[in-house]
């Protein structure tokens, strides 16, 4: 198994779900781009919402979220709402194209 084009991050420090959401938007552009065959990341979120990107925003109570210190995004993806914070929730992104 070749290694050179495959890597593996782990983020301790927790970054804003918008922050995470864009790093990840890199990830995949690298692999899309050739650079990496496979990208693997573990990281933190903030606290935070996250809903699927057919969710709708009005479903979320915004007023209270920013009182209690939560950040509202949509990822580009589907799935349901999650609500993160770093002391209950590690994520985790994978990043390939598929095989023919």
């Amino acid at each position: 198994m070749n290694l050179e084009k495959k890597i593996f991050l782990f983020e301790s420090k927790p970054r804003m779900p918008s922050e995470n959401l864009a790093i990840n938007e890199i990830c995949l552009s690298m692999v899309k781009d050739g650079g990496y065959d496979f990208i693997g990341r573990a990281y933190y979120h903030t606290n935070g919402v996250i809903l699927g990107y057919k969710e709708s925003v009005e479903d979320v109570n915004q007023e209270a979220c920013e009182r209690q210190g939560y950040e509202v995004v949509r990822r580009p993806s589907g799935g349901s709402a999650i609500i993160v914070n770093p002391s209950s929730t590690l994520c985790y992104s994978l990043f390939f194209l598929p095989k023919a």
